[in-house]
């Protein structure tokens, strides 16, 4: 590990901070180093991941948003309709109406998309 005993200090500094800075530099040399230390402090193992399943709870669409919703979904069907090609569009268009209905729930809103996949 290379530690910098003398750094170029700018003529900006007093002599007083200079002989701070060199007295900063002996306290924490390893900090301010061109090389990283190891690290030696024991092993730990942080889980990041959960083989739980996470279930959020289901709201039902606001009355005063399901226009707007309603739309965004016509937008999105015409997007897949256009995308892809006529033996594919059928079993797609149900996995989009199956998302759709277990993201809003049966009495939410959900089945009334299934006119667009007829």
């Amino acid at each position: 590990m290379t530690i910098i005993t003398e750094p170029e200090m700018g003529q900006s500094l007093s002599a007083l901070q200079r002989e701070d800075l060199k007295k900063l530099l002996r306290e924490f040399g390893d900090v301010f180093s061109n090389t990283s230390g190891c690290f030696n402090t024991p092993f730990h193992d942080i889980s990041l991941h959960t083989t739980d399943r996470v279930q959020a709870k289901v709201y039902p669409v606001p009355v005063h948003l399901k226009p707007v919703f309603e739309e965004e979904a016509e937008t999105l069907v015409q997007q897949v309709n256009s995308c892809l090609a006529d033996s594919v569009k059928a079993q797609t268009g149900c996995l989009v109406l199956g998302w759709f209905t277990a993201s809003l729930g049966p009495d939410d809103f959900g089945t009334s998309l299934r006119h667009l996949f007829d």
